[in-house]
This record gives structure tokens, C-alpha cells and sequence, in this order.
């Protein structure tokens, strides 16, 4: 028989958003507006997402290329702050680390969940990519409810991906990249 693959590591809830009209109406973009993002808004979506203590080895990262009331730079989401770590990563370099996706890197910011995993565990390795896959629904709802465009993917390099956001074990993480801003269509004709 199958081993027992081990439990989820994200725990069921729907804090993260309030209107269930989020789940009807929510999308994935992949054009964003040049306008930026302000960000009291990014940092209503991480704390919706990533609070203070929910999954541990997890690193939360994010490049704020256009965000009004924050410098450009690249920052860790630690403790419900936002942490600077110096530049903001070049999006050319963050677009070819997700497989050339443009849209991981065209939005106003970029985030990136990074998990440790036990690849020796194939159950443990797979759950874990569902529960990024999870996460990653949350944050497409919380940003939709919240008015941000968001684009995500798991189709990210993850040795080249954890050295340029300043991650240690990147043999043993797996990576999920956000995208957001402003969305194209949303912008007067």
C-alpha cells in the first residue's frame, strides 16, 4: 500500500478574505498597468495571506519595483513587517528565473513563497507543492477582493530563484511566484 503522506502544513480557513464573491470573480492577470500600487494595499494582501506565525521554513520575499510610500527594494515579510534586504532584484533576472513569464515580474511588486521540503519524500514533497498551490488561491482571492491584479505560477528556477532573493537551501525549497499591480484593463479608454 501507499505510505501515509504526511498532513497539510496550511491549515484550513477563510480569514484571508470576507466576501465570497472573491472566489466567484477572481482571475489571474498577466498585463499590468504602469500605475503603482499603493502600498497600504500590499501590505493589507500579506497580512491577509501571511500571518505572523503559519508555516514554518517558509520565506516570504518581495520585490517592490512601483509601490507608492515604499523605496524600491527587495524585502522579507517577517512577523507582519515588511524587512528591507537592500535592492530590488532586476526583473529581467526574476522573469528568466520563472521561466521567462513575464508577468511575474511586470506588476508593480513580486512575491515569492519559498517552502522548505523534503525531497527525499516524494509524498511530502508533492503535498507541499499543493499546499503552495493552496496559498497561492489565497492570495488571488484577497487580492481580488481587494482590488490588485495578481498572476502566479510554480514554474520557477528555484536554485537561481533563492540566490538572488538571499535564501539559503535552495536544494530543498520549492517556489512560487506572484505577480501584482494594477491591471491593464482597468485603465481608462
Amino acid at each position: 500500500g501507499l505510505a501515509n503522506p504526511a498532513s497539510s502544513s496550511v491549515a484550513s480557513e477563510t480569514g484571508y478574505f470576507a466576501d465570497a464573491a472573491a472566489l466567484l470573480s477572481r482571475h489571474t492577470s498577466r498585463v499590468f498597468a504602469p500605475d503603482p500600487l499603493p502600498v497600504a494595499r500590499g501590505e493589507n494582501l500579506l497580512q491577509r495571506v501571511f500571518p505572523t506565525s503559519w508555516w514554518p521554513g517558509t520565506e516570504v520575499s518581495v520585490a517592490a519595483w512601483n509601490v507608492n510610500g515604499l523605496k524600491p527594494g527587495l524585502y522579507r515579510w517577517c512577523d507582519g513587517k515588511l524587512i528591507s534586504l537592500g535592492a530590488a532584484p532586476d526583473r529581467e533576472l526574476a522573469t528568466a528565473n520563472c521561466a521567462g513569464q513575464t508577468a511575474a515580474a511586470s506588476g508593480a511588486l513580486a512575491i515569492w513563497l519559498s517552502v522548505l521540503t523534503d525531497s527525499g519524500r516524494p509524498e511530502r514533497y508533492l503535498l507541499d507543492l499543493v499546499d503552495l498551490g493552496r496559498v497561492g488561491q489565497r492570495v488571488c482571492m484577497a487580492a481580488t477582493e481587494i482590488g490588485i491584479a495578481a498572476f502566479l505560477s510554480p514554474a520557477v528556477y528555484d536554485r537561481p530563484t533563492c540566490s538572488m532573493l538571499g535564501i539559503e537551501q535552495a536544494d530543498q525549497r520549492l517556489t512560487y511566484v506572484f505577480g501584482l499591480g494594477v491591471e491593464a484593463s482597468n485603465l481608462p479608454t
